[in-house]
């Protein structure tokens, strides 16, 4: 790039209205980097020749090899901008200046409003422009380009059509409030591989506009309900909140309140998304082929034929797309019911897309010199004689369609027009950012641009901070707060890093290495070919094998203020609120350095002014994937990114070469590493294994790259990657062989008192205990029958006794409590911080958030627990009354205090306040001394005496009690009254039963106990130690027996117990489960393959061969070779070189897309084997068929260490034996 292009850039940084901020977002392989390149190409930075082959952009070398784009990168554009008279009497002029690497790059097309304009003027812009990924493993890289970018290059290829990533990336574009652009590309494929006509290419390009209208349309549909929620939210009450009236689950008041509240909107909604939609007539469209160079809008053929046919423009442009018709006869635009017969071509098909297709058919197909010279003479284009003479076609495609429509200047002017400048996108955008409005600012944002629209700000708050207000002002003022914000940090070569005070040309610098490497190229050709005097000296050219150092720059856009090297600035992380500033939370550095981005190097500056995006120095060690940069602590965190493809394969790390030197270096790396990759996470394992989690096989796979020769650069031995599984229960007994006697010896039923005592002495984990192993089973009739699920177990010391329930949850509940695991994860840490910080910080901010966060959560549980009641067996087998009472009595969630396991209290007598109840709630709910407590009160939530005695439950009846005191931890019922199991008393008489329950400070240390114990029972789960998902756990009693014999207390005695409780519980829980029959929750991709009829055999083999299951198979409408859409669901423990082997089994006519879907059970019992007559004389006794969620279970435990039964001799009997002399 020239020097004077770079000072242009620098000047315009300055000047926020002549600032475009945009992004190119895609599916993979639909043209991203081509369109990059193109653009790059006015510029002279890389040749237009070699535009969309060199990739520029792309500066990993893997990203070279594979051909797909790894990671975001940014550069700077220099635009020029020509409105007037002489805007269309150098097109060509222009198109040759770009060609030849001019410094001022192709002004566009002149909006229709200035063509009148008699004196031409210029306006310069400068337009940033990120280049994003498209392949789903690295759906993080379009997270961070989207919230630095105020507008977005939406591309969507037209033979492949909408596919998953378009999906993700629209809805990222309305979550971030970017101003999309739909860029229909690759249209040339549609008449030299398809051989489309021109109405069935106008046919398929208005359905791929449709289908992305339907994307957006649902989109704004969703946000309005959010709206409407909103506000009916005041008028709703909770089917469960008032009394126990929940079959009319919401009253005719509620409902004609909603509807109400629904007509008021209808007129809005009809109002508001009138723009919302992508539609070609309003310019939010572009029609391209990046391969060659073209593209147009509409509004350019509107301009140029209503001169010719005498037609107003406006009105011209409004029937050009769509089903509308020229009468040849009348010059008058008629519609589909006014044809009356006649075989009509559509406008667009008729005035657009003819004279392309005779551009293609002229030169691709049929090669006519006659035709194209025609052709060029007619459009006014220039052409050689050695272009028409050469054998390369397509290089006169591109020549003809580069004077003609010039694709840089259809983007590049649709940016400018419908792209906000970052003072008024701000404006837009960051006040929903920052949840300073609530809902969507995307209407204002989708009719930004569009003729006769003005601009609406939503109006700010009045308690909007002064760093707020320049935040959303888009402030450059000298007193103005700096604030900026960090979207990630990358590594780049210290030798691509051109300073300010080195007077040098980029290109020219770009120009002097590829001729010293053509230099060195030939003379390696001549020494070979036996030239000595060519044969440089070895000593002379030596160069070091040192690796280059890397500088770590900050990727970041300034918001407000001016950024200056040498500032000090603070760094806040995510969690940082102004409200409550906490030191561990921010930081204060040195800006070190700023720099201009433009792709492989960086340019020095001397400031970057609000609204530019930059690099920045000097934030290494400070900054862990994301940041907010101020000057001020009263700015608010914009917090964190929003990530589409969450981490789920798992690497163990270690150095190849054992050392103290190289653990140090790989621990170094990996911190590098989880600094740089903004979903990556490193995780330091209990055995102190280092283990890496990322997206996927391809992002797995470069992060070990990057970690080898980059961070650590050291050799690394990776580890197979580890797959996640979950464990849970079907609604089925367990199976009597197997797992029964681990059973019996876990819960001690079917065993005498001696067992039990020898059992509970011992201590043994489960885990050491082969899960198929028959043990000794002593029959006896039992005193009292316990419901399925239900076990009885005493502590190694027989001072504490528990009873635990487990049962499977619904499966609609499961889902509920996976998919909200945030919002309970930010409940419970917000409420620990909380307390953690209460004898410091009395103030209350940020807790009402919390308590609303709570309040909504629970209340969406409460109708997703009725919901399953309506809809399923339960209400056969449970009251009303006791099945909500479940939710009531909620105690805690796990594993960590956020999965999908519930902990339920159901002790009698036991009072404690529910799960999400408030400080207030919490208050109000507690009774006072000597209160007496009706049965109603102390029973357990499943002892109503209308339970059925079922597969589920069983109703256990209990006694009345009085307790004098409710405030209390544990039940405090007495021995005697309690409906303990006789196993497990106490058969000597030494202990005093007026004694046996510790008092009330005792019995509320224990209650964090239990509940510790239930957290470490669902982290990990009995089969392989993996965590457990979709349980319910009931702790229905509970009792403390004192060993002194004088009923004194013992000082030590709550500190010993404590320990017992935690592995009691534990055990008891696991016990519990196992009860059940077990099941494998797989993790699983979702699976998107593009096929044609030939391979579409091939693809389904191999998905059968990895156990995939095909969900839908579908024929792409609208072109005429057979293309199939293909989805499925994928084991991801079977994905591993899934996408190579589909690639090599289809000759690479197959390309799959693996999204992570979450997880699916296995139906099949890990400890299944035969045992009617039938299955015995089908399989045998030995069941040879594989038990494939037992291979999976025996895996997890040898990796884990754990105990795996393995025959190791399978027939004795015909064993070889040695030979006898």
């Amino acid at each position: 790039m020239s020097g004077s292009i770079l000072e242009n850039l620098q000047r315009l940084q300055r000047d926020q209205t002549q600032i475009r901020n945009i992004c190119i977002l895609a599916h993979v392989d639909h043209g991203k980097t081509t369109l990059s390149d193109r653009l790059i190409a006015t510029n002279g930075i890389i040749s237009t020749k070699l535009a969309g082959k060199i990739r520029y952009l792309d500066s990993r070398e893997d990203e070279q090899i594979r051909g797909i784009t790894m990671k975001s990168s940014g550069i700077s554009l220099y635009f020029k901008v020509v409105s007037g008279g002489a805007a269309q009497q150098t097109q060509a002029q222009r198109a040759q200046d770009a060609a030849d690497g001019g410094a001022a790059s192709p002004p566009g097309q002149s909006p229709t409003s200035d063509l009148n304009t008699p004196h031409p003027t210029a306006r310069d812009y400068i337009i940033n422009l990120i280049d994003s990924p498209g392949h789903v493993d690295f759906s993080s890289e379009v997270s961070t380009a989207s919230r630095l970018c105020d507008g977005a290059l939406v591309l969507v290829d037209v033979v492949e059509g909408v596919q998953t990533q378009t999906y993700t990336v629209l809805r990222q574009a309305w979550e971030e409030n970017l101003r999309p652009i739909l860029v229909l590309n690759k249209i040339d494929r549609l008449v030299t591989e398809l051989r489309m006509t021109t109405m069935e290419a106008h046919a398929r390009l208005a359905q791929i506009v449709e289908r992305v209208n339907a994307i957006v349309g649902g989109l704004f549909a969703g946000e309005k309900q959010k709206k409407i929620n909103r506000m009916a939210e005041g008028d709703q009450t909770s089917p469960v909140a008032e009394g126990r009236d929940r079959v009319p689950v919401e009253g005719q008041e509620s409902r004609s309140a909603k509807e109400n509240m629904d007509d008021e909107y209808v007129e809005d909604e009809e109002e508001e998304d009138a723009d919302l939609y992508f539609a070609p007539e309003q310019g939010n469209v572009i029609f391209a082929s990046a391969g060659d160079g073209w593209a147009f809008r509409l509004s350019h053929f509107a301009h140029l034929y209503a001169t010719r046919l005498k037609i107003n423009e406006r009105h011209l442009l409004r029937h050009l797309w769509g089903d509308y018709y020229l009468d040849p006869k009348s010059r008058r635009v008629l519609a589909t019911k006014h044809l009356k017969g006649r075989q009509l071509k559509t406008m667009f098909a008729q005035f657009v897309l003819d004279n392309i297709w005779a551009i293609y058919e002229a030169v691709m197909i049929s090669h006519d010199r006659e035709r194209i010279t025609k052709i060029a003479t007619s459009l006014g284009l220039k052409l050689l004689p050695r272009d028409l003479s050469s054998k390369d076609h397509r290089s006169l495609v591109q020549t003809m369609f580069l004077q003609w429509l010039p694709l840089s200047s259809a983007v590049l002017l649709a940016a400018v027009e419908l792209v906000p400048d970052p003072r008024t996108a701000q404006r837009l955008r960051m006040a929903g950012i920052l949840g300073m409005i609530t809902g969507s600012t995307n209407t204002a944002l989708m009719s930004y641009g569009m003729k006769g629209r003005e601009v609406e700000f939503p109006p700010l708050p009045d308690d909007t901070s002064q760093v707020e207000r320049s935040i959303c002002d888009c402030k450059d003022g000298a007193d103005v707060p700096v604030v900026a914000y960090v979207s990630k940090m990358f590594h780049v070569p210290k030798n691509l890093i051109v300073e300010g005070k080195q007077a040098v040309d980029a290109a020219a610098d770009l120009r002097e290495r590829r001729r010293e490497v053509a230099r060195r190229r030939e003379m390696e050709q001549r020494a070979e070919s036996g030239d000595a005097s060519y044969v440089e000296d070895p000593l002379a050219t030596k160069t070091t094998t040192e690796p280059q150092e890397d500088a770590v720059i900050a990727f970041a856009r300034v918001f407000s203020g001016t950024l200056r090297p040498g500032q000090e600035i603070y760094v806040l992380s995510p969690k940082y609120d102004p409200r409550k500033p906490n030191t561990s939370h921010y930081v204060r550095v040195t800006i070190s350095a700023l720099y201009l981005m433009m792709g492989r190097e960086l340019q020095e500056l001397d400031s970057v002014p609000a609204g530019n995006i930059c690099g920045i120095a000097g934030l290494e060690g400070h900054v862990i994937k994301t940041a907010t940069l101020s000057s001020s602590l009263d700015c608010p965190s914009f917090g964190q990114l929003k990530i589409a493809a969450q981490p789920i394969l798992r690497v163990a790390v270690e150095p190849a070469v054992p050392g103290k030197d190289s653990m140090a270096k790989l621990e170094e790396g990996l911190k590098m590493l989880n600094q740089s990759d903004p979903v990556i996470e490193v995780v330091v394992q209990e055995t102190g294994e280092n283990v890496i989690v990322a997206a996927g096989e391809l992002h797995l796979e470069r992060c070990l790259k990057d970690l080898r020769e980059r961070y650590a650069r050291i050799p690394i031995r990776a580890s197979a990657p580890i797959v996640p599984f979950r464990e849970t229960i079907s609604n089925q007994p367990a199976v009597q062989y197997g797992i029964q006697s681990t059973r019996d010896e876990a819960t001690g039923q079917g065993m005498d008192e001696a067992k039990l005592d020898e059992r509970t002495s011992s201590g043994n984990d489960i885990d050491d205990i082969p899960l198929t192993r028959r043990g000794p089973h002593v029959e006896r009739e039992p005193t009292a029958p316990l419901p399925q699920g239900t076990v009885l177990t005493s502590s190694s010391n027989r001072q504490f006794f528990v009873r635990v329930r487990c049962v499977p949850l619904p499966q609609n509940v499961t889902d509920f409590l996976a998919e909200n695991g945030s919002s309970i994860r930010a409940v419970v840490e917000g409420r620990s911080t909380r307390r953690a910080k209460s004898h410091t910080d009395r103030d209350s901010t940020g807790k009402d958030n919390l308590d609303e966060i709570s309040a909504e959560f629970m209340k969406s549980l409460r109708k997703e627990w009725w919901d399953a009641y309506k809809n399923s067996s339960i209400s056969v087998e449970y009251g009303e009354e006791a099945w909500m009472s479940l939710v009531d009595s909620l105690w805690s969630f796990g594993p960590r205090k956020w999965g999908s396991n519930m902990l339920v209290n159901g002790v009698k007598g036991f009072r404690r306040p529910p799960w999400g109840a408030t400080s207030n709630s919490a208050a109000n709910g507690k009774r006072s001394k000597a209160t007496p407590v009706t049965e109603t009160d102390v029973s357990s939530p499943l002892s109503e005496p209308h339970l059925a005695s079922q597969n589920n439950f069983t109703s256990v009846a209990h006694p009345k009690v009085e307790i004098v005191d409710t405030e209390v931890a544990l039940s405090e019922v007495p021995a005697s009254e309690s409906s303990f199991d006789p196993a497990i008393e106490i058969a000597s008489g030494d202990v005093d039963r007026s004694q046996d329950a510790l008092n009330r400070n005792d019995a509320r240390v224990f209650e964090g106990n239990i509940e510790t114990g239930f957290q470490l029972a669902t982290l990990n789960g009995p089969l392989c130690a993996e965590p457990l998902t979709g349980c319910c756990f009931i702790l229905e009693e509970v009792k403390v027996l004192s060993p002194d014999k004088d009923g004194e207390e013992n000082p030590t005695q709550k500190t010993s117990l404590a320990g017992h409780v935690i592995s009691t519980v534990k055990e008891a829980c696991r016990s519990s489960f196992l009860q059940w029959s077990p099941r494998l929750a797989l993790a699983m991709y979702s699976c998107e393959i593009q096929a044609d009829a030939e391979v579409l055999g091939k693809v389904y083999a191999v998905i059968a061969k990895r156990r995939g299951r095909i969900l839908s198979e579908e024929l792409q409408e609208g072109t005429s070779s057979e293309l199939f859409t293909i989805k499925a669901v994928l084991p991801i423990v079977e994905s591993f070189g899934f996408a190579d082997d589909l690639r090599k089994r289809t000759s690479g006519a197959a390309n799959p897309q693996l999204i992570f879907s979450g997880y699916e059970v296995l139906d099949q019992d890990p400890f299944w084997v035969p045992t009617t007559e039938e299955e015995l004389e089908d399989l045998g006794e030995k069941a040879d068929r594989e038990n494939l969620a037992r291979r999976y279970m025996d895996s997890v435990r040898s990796r884990k260490g754990m105990f795996v039964e393995r025959k190791i001799v399978a027939n004795p009997d015909k064993q070889k034996t040695h030979k006898q002399k």
